[in-house]
């Protein structure tokens, strides 16, 4: 039976396979302010290699094509390879694009960009990622939804690096006070005080998700051991405010469906 150990100090744990790394504490005004301009600065960073090298990149590749169709054959074949050399070029843009902003993370919500994650990391590591994602983004911020997202990629970075599978699942769900993500998998598992505090760089990408983690207030608890796979869960809480925004939100459309069934009627 595995036990999830707790902590004033963020990192003490039981013997065994559980621990606490983040205890919250006040959130920084600070620390959230240079979150929120460090990711416009990311966003503006993406926009502008789409909209600038990525381009470029297309457009001189499309040339070089069209080149090599009217090029005599030992002409042919260089061109040919200079296209698919900046073929690459704009591929590797892509994916630092969708590090920096990932793709419907701002438009369309957490959901649709968990799921773009879910398809990415299958195409590009051969991770299955089942996903269950059961949250309203009304009841958070932008910045929140940012940062679960982030946590969650960083989570299945590891996932693929360390755990020896090729499965994971992740799972997000909110109540009135709370929301809450998971990142499970059946992989090799590890040895807390060995992998973390004897030789912390093996644990450095925990080590890092935990400190943005503890800088927005919220706890995470690791459930893992050798040959046991390995559970993340990830808390934090939510605003009253916002919440009742939502329900509002809700009250509002139920009543505005009651009234034109009412006018039909």
């Amino acid at each position: 039976m595995r036990e999830a150990g707790s902590s004033t100090a963020g990192r003490q744990c039981r013997t065994g396979v559980a621990c606490v790394l983040s205890a919250p504490r006040e959130p920084s005004p600070g620390n959230r302010h240079k979150a929120g301009a460090e990711e416009r600065a990311r966003r503006s960073t993406a926009v502008d290699l789409h909209d600038g090298i990525g381009q470029q990149l297309v457009g001189l590749a499309l040339t070089l094509e069209a080149a090599a169709a009217r090029a005599p054959p030992e002409t042919r074949l260089l061109l040919g390879e200079a296209s698919h050399t900046l073929r690459q070029a704009h591929a590797s843009t892509q994916r630092v694009i969708a590090d920096l902003s990932p793709p419907g993370l701002y438009e369309l919500g957490l959901e649709p960009a968990l799921q773009w994650l879910a398809v990415y990391m299958r195409g590009r590591d051969n991770l299955q990622v089942t996903l269950h994602v059961d949250v309203d983004d009304r009841a958070f911020d932008l910045e929140m939804r940012i940062l679960i997202f982030k946590l969650i990629r960083e989570l299945l970075r590891n996932v693929v690096k360390h755990s020896r599978v090729n499965t994971a699942t992740v799972n997000v769900s909110m109540t009135t006070r709370h929301l809450s993500l998971e990142v499970i998998d059946d992989g090799v598992g590890f040895e807390w005080q060995l992998s973390l505090f004897d030789t912390p760089r093996e644990g450095f990408g925990l080590w890092s998700v935990a400190e943005r983690i503890r800088e927005a207030n919220g706890e995470m608890t690791v459930d893992t051991a050798p040959g046991h796979g390995c559970k993340v869960s990830v808390v934090f809480a939510l605003k009253a405010n916002e919440f009742v925004l939502v329900v509002r939100l809700d009250e509002q459309k139920d009543y505005a469906g009651d009234e034109k069934s009412q006018i039909r009627e």
